[in-house]
């Protein structure tokens, strides 16, 4: 059936024994913690961001930091990274654990992956993403200020960054702290699969408030209902194929196109 913390899974609820009792061991008030601590570190992130431009004299600091969401993202994924090995250590594993495959060959998640982009990213982020648009602004294409969110125009540096750093860590990360970590736990705590894939999908949307953060009541609706069936749909996924790589290799696909279609050359 696949490996978790390589750990073969069982036919019984997908976890050995000694597993479920090691997960369930975590107090929950640490895994939800870890809930939002991607979503704090996001929002640090920023604030370290914004403290730059104040420092260069920037009228507005904190709105000039909202272009730069793939760089200070960077700075929330070295602290999950973090956090990950302190935590999987204290398990007595590594992420590397969290990444095993089995025998599976990489030509099948690749397929897989790229399936996965083709048939994602038309409809959970394009699609949804007009359908928000709609519902919170009500129009297709809102005002949603140039050079925010779309249309950024970003130094060498950071468009440098941006197109071959940021998402190579934040597609593994984000997986890897979520699906990977996360969802497993949350899983043997509560004993059911679809309860695991709520919490986890609610959280993993929510974050996306945060990355960037606009202090606009319609902006923070809008981005929750943007990355709210993405969300839900990428712990779902993890719960059906129950290894991380084929999952990465598609949020890489949907993280290289978002760059690419916000950013203007």
């Amino acid at each position: 059936m696949g490996t978790i913390n390589n750990i073969e899974l069982t036919d019984k609820d997908g976890y050995p024994d000694e597993t479920r009792e090691k997960f369930r061991a975590i107090k929950p008030v640490i895994l939800f913690g870890l809930l939002i601590a991607r979503s704090l570190l996001c929002f640090l992130g920023q604030v370290i961001t914004a403290g730059i431009f104040w420092l260069q004299g920037d009228p507005e600091p904190w709105m000039a930091s909202v272009p730069y969401w793939n760089v200070f993202g960077t700075f929330a994924d070295i602290g999950c990274i973090l956090l990950l090995i302190y935590f999987l250590r204290k398990e007595g594993c590594s992420i590397w654990d969290l990444m095993r495959v089995g025998n599976i060959p990489l030509w099948r998640d690749i397929l897989i992956g790229v399936g996965l982009f083709l048939l994602l990213f038309p409809v959970a982020i394009i699609g949804v993403t007009i359908l928000a648009n709609v519902l919170i602004y009500g129009t297709i294409e809102p005002d949603l200020g140039t050079g925010l969110l779309t249309g950024r125009q970003l130094p060498a540096w950071a468009l440098f960054h941006s197109l071959f750093i940021w998402w190579v860590i934040w597609s593994a990360t984000e997986s890897t702290f979520y699906n990977g970590y996360l969802f497993p736990r949350f899983e043997a705590l509560t004993g059911k699969t679809w309860v695991a894939v709520a919490i986890v999908g609610f959280f993993w949307a929510l974050q996306h408030i945060f990355f960037p953060f606009i202090p606009d009541g319609k902006y923070l609706i809008w981005r929750f209902l943007q990355f709210l069936p993405i969300g839900l749909l990428m712990p779902f996924l993890f719960a059906r194929l129950r290894r991380l790589r084929p999952l990465i290799i598609a949020h890489w696909l949907m993280d290289i196109a978002g760059v690419v279609l916000t950013i203007e050359f």
